[in-house]
Parts: structure tokens; C-alpha cells; sequence
């Protein structure tokens, strides 16, 4: 791992520490933010709501980035980004209404719009840093870049479980925003890379290609496959924290510090999938997850529910490899775009996947989780299917 670390370049591994540090103050209160929103007040459903709004900003600013990116360079677009998201925290540990929780969430999911540009990025750091020592598959980049970040936020979960309980959750989101501060000063240290020269010289020649890309039929059904896996995922991670407060009787620290089971999960599914064919890995990425989700729902004993977290954290490897498998079949100029796309669908995803969730685990605490492992073997079916027409086709 060490070695890889180093043959990556100096951007990438800029990157990579912007990352980790942000992931670190997000750790914190990721796996406990409807603890927190119940805390002030909301019910089930605003709760679904609040953080649909995260998801809604998600939805709308993904594939805007991914063009911009395409047009302008990738650095441009991340910083701003990056400026939304420090300040949408400290309005939401600022918040003392539903109003104002919304906003900041809205701002914090419009952040996203740099993971699109973060993966263009890092993609083009393969070709164009010369500090990079060796050849890279776009996965190998992308799944070991993520993996650390996870690593990195293996302890922030159960700490910011114990700041909640020893202090309050309001208090956890406070201490995230240094992190974020840390994490912005990391990400004005990276270089800027030109968008591709043909972009600028025949821009009729690249609208034609995101027309292809919007007129290929397979292209749209791979990312139908895409949107399932997330909202399946999400649908069953959301209120995962509640179910274990109001069901298995959890204190906020030990659901904190389950939270670490997922960035080891997390970790170690990045490092292992992401050595496999890149649909293989996305469907055993989706496999792993639903088993975390079965494992909730039949026993409460702390081992097992530890055991089902680490799974969980598989489904953190489905962003990077569904774009490592748009970028086995885009062009350059138009990977920002086709990034963007991906990031999209999962805005979509988290659109509607909280929203539908609150509805769920208001009737029932166990329908979220039911219905995310309803989708799995939809999704395994039409996944398989899709990944042996790849294959036959590459052979021909």
C-alpha cells in the first residue's frame, strides 16, 4: 500500500489528504445526523424530508459540475465546492429551526457537486502529473484514493459518539467544522490541470459525443442499474441509526462507534473490489450490503450488529466503481460530464431514498431495511445480465 501511495504523484496524494481530512469532520456526525434532527425536534418524516434536501442539491448541481469540469478544468470547480460544504455545516450546528437545518443540509449535499470533478481529477492525474511512477486503471486510483478516506474515519464516528454523549450532538458538528477548515487548506495546495485541448479546439466535435452518450440505449440501462443500487442501499442505511436507538436499545456513543465499523468496512471493500473486474466488484459491492442489512434485522447482540456495519461499508464502493466503469467507456472531453452523470443518479438516490425511508420507518422500523433487500436480487439479475453483454461485446 505504501508503495502505491508513492507512485500515485503529488497531486493525487494532495488529494487524497484534502479528502481523508474532510471525511474525518464529516465521520463524526454521519452515522448519528437523524439522532441529532430528532434531538431538535423532527419527526420520521422531517427527518426523511431534511436530509432529501441534501440529496435534491445533489440531484441538481452533479452533472452541471461534471460539464463545467469538462469546460473549465476540474480545480475550478472543486474549490467552491469545497467552500459550500464548511459552510454548510456550521449552519446546521448553528440551526435552532427546521428552516435553517434544511438550508445547511441543502448546502452540504450541493458540495457534492466536487466528487464528479474530484474523479475527473483524479483520472487525469494519471496521465498528466508528472510525478506518477507508474501505470494506473482508473478503479485502482479511485478505489485506493476512497479507501483512505475511509480509513482516515475509522475513529471519528466513535468520537464524535463520545462528544455526543459526554457533551451534545451540536457540539460534534462545532468540532467537525476544524476539520473541514483543514481540509480546504489541503485542496488550495493541488495543481491545476488544463481540460483537454480537443474540448476547446472542436467544441461541435464534443457535443456530438454527449449526444451519443444520451442517445445509447445500454448507456441508459447501465445507469438504471446504477439508481437501483443506491436508493437500495440508502433506503436501507438511512434510519439504520434510529433502528438501533428505538429497537435494539443503543446509546449514541455505541452507534458512533459502529460508525467505524463502516470506514473499516469501507476500507477494506475499497482495497478488495476494487482489484476485481469493475462490474464484478460494483455487484459483490451490492451483495455485501444487503447481507449487513438481513443481519440488522435478525439479532441485536453488539458482535453481530459490529459484524453488519463492516458490510455496510461495502456500498461505499459503488460511486467509485460505477464511475471506474463509465470511464472504461467515455471519451475524455467528456468524462466530466459522464462523472457528473453518475453522481446524479445517486443525487437521485439520496433524493428519494430518505424521503421514502421516513415514510417506511414511520409505519414500521423493520419496512426500510425490507424493502432495500427486496431490490438486491433485481438488481443482481439486471446487473448480471448487463456486465456478460459488456463482455461480449469487448470480445467482439
Amino acid at each position: 500500500m505504501l508503495n502505491r501511495w508513492q507512485s500515485m504523484g503529488r497531486n493525487t496524494r494532495m488529494m487524497a489528504i484534502a479528502i481523508m481530512l474532510w471525511v474525518i469532520g464529516e465521520g463524526m456526525w454521519l452515522h448519528i445526523q437523524p439522532l441529532y434532527l430528532s434531538s431538535l425536534g423532527a419527526t420520521p418524516q422531517q427527518t426523511g424530508f431534511i436530509l432529501a434536501m441534501a440529496g435534491l442539491a445533489r440531484l441538481l448541481v452533479m452533472l452541471p459540475a461534471g460539464l463545467l469540469a469538462d469546460r473549465y478544468g476540474a480545480r475550478q470547480v472543486m474549490l467552491p465546492a469545497w467552500w459550500m460544504g464548511m459552510i454548510g455545516v456550521v449552519l446546521i450546528a448553528a440551526a435552532s429551526d427546521f428552516y435553517l437545518l434544511a438550508v445547511g443540509f441543502f448546502l452540504y449535499g450541493a458540495s457534492a457537486s466536487a466528487i464528479p470533478v474530484i474523479n475527473l481529477y483524479l483520472i487525469q492525474s494519471i496521465g498528466e502529473d508528472h510525478t506518477v511512477k507508474r501505470q494506473f486503471k482508473p478503479q485502482e486510483v479511485l478505489t485506493f484514493v476512497y479507501g483512505l478516506s475511509w480509513l482516515a474515519q475509522i475513529v471519528s464516528p466513535a468520537v464524535g459518539g463520545l462528544i455526543a454523549d459526554r457533551a451534545s450532538l451540536q457540539t460534534v458538528f462545532w468540532v467537525s467544522a476544524f476539520w473541514f477548515i483543514l481540509s480546504t487548506i489541503a485542496i488550495l495546495r493541488t495543481d491545476a490541470y488544463p481540460p483537454p485541448p480537443s474540448f476547446d479546439r472542436n467544441l461541435q466535435q464534443a457535443l456530438r459525443r454527449y449526444e451519443m452518450i444520451l442517445k445509447n440505449r445500454r448507456f441508459w440501462g447501465m445507469y438504471g442499474i446504477f439508481v437501483l443500487a443506491f436508493i437500495a442501499t440508502i433506503l436501507g442505511y438511512t434510519f439504520a441509526p434510529q433502528y438501533l436507538k428505538d429497537v435494539r436499545h443503543l446509546s449514541q456513543g455505541n452507534i458512533g462507534a459502529l460508525g467505524s465499523a463502516i470506514a473499516a468496512g469501507a476500507f477494506t471493500w475499497n482495497m478488495i473490489l476494487g482489484r476485481w473486474t469493475v462490474w464484478r466488484g460494483f455487484l459483490g459491492a451490492v451483495v455485501i450490503a444487503g447481507s449487513s442489512f438481513a443481519l440488522l434485522l435478525v439479532s441485536g447482540h453488539l458482535a453481530v450488529l459490529i459484524i453488519a456495519y463492516f458490510l455496510l461499508g461495502a456500498f461505499e464502493t459503488l460511486r467509485p466503481l460505477a464511475t471506474s466503469i463509465v470511464a472504461n467507456r467515455t471519451h475524455a472531453t467528456t468524462q466530466g460530464g459522464a462523472f457528473g452523470l453518475v453522481d446524479t443518479v445517486h443525487g437521485l438516490g439520496t433524493f428519494v431514498a430518505p424521503s421514502f425511508a421516513g415514510l417506511l420507518y414511520a409505519q414500521g422500523t423493520d419496512l426500510p431495511l425490507l424493502a432495500a433487500l427486496f431490490l438486491i436480487p433485481v438488481i443482481i439479475v439486471v446487473g448480471e445480465k448487463e456486465r456478460q453483454s459488456e463482455e461480449q461485446e469487448i470480445k467482439r
